[in-house]
């Protein structure tokens, strides 16, 4: 009897996966996009290296998507965070690129994020005939479509498939790559960091500031008694050689500006009046 309500359960969760939808493809077709932090990809460029690729189609308008975040986290964390053997996008259809930054930012999703109308991810939709959210492709580096929805979208389930359809078992220790490249890019900040004018002379002042990709720049002031904090910026800027006006001139003597990138502590710069 239990085996029986096993193969029942089975067979429901296939059935109403297929009424939420699956390619119609059997063999993969390329495309190009560039996700929200302004990165290209090429689907037969994962492919001919040898990795395995999990596509996730989504809508932001769906919270059965958003629902599915955390177990994709999961998996994308198991399987190397792109780094090993898998490779995790996720696409979007119908936002824009900074509607796609705001539900990241909210949601925390690690995956590689597709703008429908700005990454291409609406052609991607169309190319692939996916007409329900979420829809979740295995393809394997033969340009093979192993699965053409996995479901319901859970990490044990992508586990599953993984593991049987195309023989991989997790694997975390591709995520230090990432590690190691986020710290670099924060010494890159840091060492880009630039005040003018100082001696500041009672003169409107600059901060110059390259950014490796595109995120949140604040700037704190903090005092040399103690005070409080004054917050200067909160801003979100493009990746590139950022020069940023702080609106306050009046500097007191040994006044320090804390620079943080993304939420974390790059970088510090001390303010001197000139006599």
């Amino acid at each position: 009897m239990p085996g029986m309500l096993i193969r029942l359960g089975i067979l429901f969760w296939f059935t109403v996966g297929i009424l939420q939808g699956q390619t119609s493809l059997d063999t993969a077709l390329n495309f190009s996009v560039q996700d929200i932090g302004g990165k290209s990809y090429s689907l037969f460029e994962c492919l001919d290296q040898g990795q395995y690729v999990v596509l996730v189609f989504f809508s932001t308008q769906y919270p059965s998507c958003t629902g599915i975040i955390p177990d994709l986290n999961t998996i994308y964390s198991e399987y190397g965070c792109n780094n090993g053997q898998v490779f995790f996008l996720a696409i979007d259809h119908g936002s824009t690129q900074q509607e796609l930054l705001s539900y990241k930012q909210t949601y925390g999703s690690l995956l590689p994020q597709i703008s429908g109308v700005n990454g291409g991810g609406d052609e991607v939709f169309d190319l692939y005939n996916i007409g329900a959210f979420p829809t979740v492709v295995l393809i394997a580096p033969n340009r093979s479509i192993l699965n053409q929805d996995i479901f319901p979208v859970t990490a044990g389930y992508l586990e599953y498939y993984l593991t049987f359809q195309a023989e991989i078992e997790p694997d975390p220790t591709g995520c230090l790559t990432n590690v190691v490249q986020e710290v670099t890019s924060y010494a890159e900040i840091s060492n880009s960091l630039k005040l003018f004018p100082n001696p500041t002379d009672g003169l409107p002042t600059h901060l110059s500031i390259i950014l490796p990709y595109p995120g949140l720049v604040e700037i704190d002031l903090h005092g040399s008694r103690g005070n409080s904090p004054v917050h200067l910026v909160k801003t979100r800027y493009p990746a590139g050689n950022q020069k940023i006006e702080l609106p306050f001139s009046d500097w007191m003597p040994w006044q320090v500006l804390e620079i943080r990138f993304e939420s974390k502590t790059v970088g510090s710069v001390s303010l001197v009046k000139g006599m």
